[in-house]
């Protein structure tokens, strides 16, 4: 870390398109996240419920409690790291602690 001399990303071009370019697979990643849980457990509760319940009128299988955790547990594994590579972009970055937390939350 020892080109970075100021937390000013204007300063650094190479860091900018550095930490812009992650945010983006990052923010593209979480995108893609939630569009395969919508598609493998359903947008509504009520879709969700037939998923992990089934239905026995649309011959639906119930989830078993051994890949339902294994699913929870690996999607919660990479989210948690994904959020952990966006705070600890914005926590270098030289914006103001209000803006950082606004967008955090």
């Amino acid at each position: 870390m020892k080109f970075i001399v100021s937390k000013k990303l204007i300063d650094n071009r190479a860091l900018y398109l550095s930490v812009l370019w992650m945010l983006v697979f990052l923010i593209v990643a979480l995108a893609l996240n939630v569009t395969a849980k919508e598609i493998n457990f359903g947008i509504t509760p009520t879709q969700w419920v037939s998923t992990i319940l089934g239905n026995e009128e649309e011959f639906i299988d119930p989830l078993g409690l051994n890949d339902l955790l294994l699913s929870l547990h690996t999607d919660l594994f990479g989210l948690i790291l994904i959020f952990i590579l966006i705070t600890s972009l914005l926590i270098r970055t030289s914006r103001p602690k209000a803006l950082k937390l606004i967008i955090l939350l």
